[in-house]
């Protein structure tokens, strides 16, 4: 283990230089310029340096650049704060590259504020806040690059059916239809002829199993074939069909299910997915490269998961694969460009957590990775341009308006 600065490992990730030759008159200077090299990082491997002479008995040392698993790895650096604390914030990465970040809970009631985050600059800049205050809904980005929230509730029991519009170019929101039933928890995909799928949630009366489809284009809302089950907290995943499957969630007060079910556009029916091998909510759900999907953690009652396993779309069967190394739920997960999936934060029976870990789809397995600066649960990740993920929010005793960059 070592340290590096952050300057030199990102310079030599832009020119591609995995170790940094420089000319130094005695080990003492060797041993600043290591401590100065390896500053900040908090895991990576790193070979020895060496050294040698030249004609002036001046000793030549090469530094290698930290790496993981033989990639140069940088791991987290903090970045510029939100303006407002939140956590379950919804946050959108839009057309342009920039981050647009809705809503979420400050203290115990929903937030109508809007910031926006540019990757460029690292600033965050406020914008028109939300007709209403919202927690516990959705954003989705439609195919004409608005972003369309959907539901959620002002404080625990107020929730909403009414929905709105974000346009970037005017940066000013706008009233468009509500849906057929108020829900919070539940969740939005955004299907291939546009249109956007909500599933599920809770209303004021209780679980719902039902589903309804918003059209852009006609600003209508339409009552879509209701799930076999009740289920909030659930998660929502895009095949590469463009089929939805839906997954565990809260099937009832404070019971998860394992049950999975998939939505097919095409005929507008739900078919049963198989059931997981575990109940669980408050978990991730990540399509990976080869099509299938790795659900990971999550709680079922007292019990917190380290477990994960796999559904195969074309097999339409599930498969345990190697436990993550710490239990977590109310974590986030990320698909990276290799493939590879980054499990960040979430909390346990120990409280919040500040750990992440990678999941190789090759070797099935799970090593640790970097850990973040704070510790953080219901908080929101969002992939930049560049790979680069951007960890915002979440929750520490108290909501956070601190923000995080990963870089893979």
């Amino acid at each position: 283990m070592a340290t590096a600065k952050t300057t030199a490992a990102a310079t030599a990730a832009v020119t591609g230089e995995k170790r940094s030759t420089v000319k130094l008159d005695t080990m003492r200077e060797i041993e600043k310029h290591m401590q100065k090299l390896w500053a900040d990082m908090k895991i990576f491997e790193a070979d020895a340096p060496s050294h040698s002479t030249d004609n002036s008995n001046t000793f030549l040392a090469t530094f290698p650049y930290p790496y993981m698993n033989g990639r140069l790895h940088l791991g987290w650096s903090t970045v510029n704060s939100m303006k407002t604390a939140r956590k379950q914030p919804i946050a959108s990465r839009l057309l342009t590259g920039q981050v647009l970040v809705v809503g979420g809970t400050e203290g115990n009631y929903g937030t109508n504020t809007t910031e926006l985050y540019d990757p460029l600059s690292g600033n965050w800049t406020s914008v028109t806040d939300m007709n209403s205050a919202r927690q516990y809904h959705t954003a989705s980005v439609l195919s004409n690059g608005k972003v369309l929230v959907i539901g959620g509730a002002t404080v625990y029991y107020e929730v909403m059916n009414t929905t709105e519009l974000y346009d970037p170019s005017s940066k000013k929101w706008t009233h468009v239809a509500n849906m057929t039933a108020s829900r919070k928890y539940h969740t939005a995909s955004v299907l291939t002829d546009g249109t956007v799928l909500v599933v599920g949630g809770r209303s004021r009366t209780g679980l719902l199993n039902t589903a309804e489809l918003y059209d852009p284009l006609s600003n209508n809302w339409t009552d879509a074939d209701s799930m076999s089950s009740r289920r909030e907290q659930h998660t929502a995943s895009i095949l590469s069909d463009g089929k939805v499957l839906i997954v565990g969630g809260d099937i009832d007060y404070f019971t998860a299910g394992n049950t999975a079910e998939i939505y097919d556009p095409s005929s507008r029916k739900w078919t049963n997915a198989g059931n997981m091998s575990i109940a669980r909510t408050d978990h991730t759900a990540s399509v990976l490269l080869d099509g299938k999907v790795l659900v990971a953690g999550g709680q079922d009652g007292s019990v917190t998961h380290n477990t994960a396993e796999l559904y195969d779309p074309s097999s339409k069967k599930w498969t345990n694969v190697a436990n993550m190394t710490t239990s977590r739920m109310s974590h986030t997960a990320t698909v990276l460009s290799d493939g590879k999936v980054l499990v960040v934060g979430g909390r346990n029976k120990a409280g919040g957590l500040d750990t992440a870990e990678l999941y190789d789809p090759l070797s099935r397995s799970w090593t640790p990775a970097a850990r973040m600066t704070y510790s953080r649960d219901e908080a929101t990740t969002v992939t930049l341009l560049n790979g680069n993920v951007l960890m915002i929010g979440g929750d520490y005793r108290n909501p956070l308006k601190s923000v995080e960059l990963y870089y893979p």
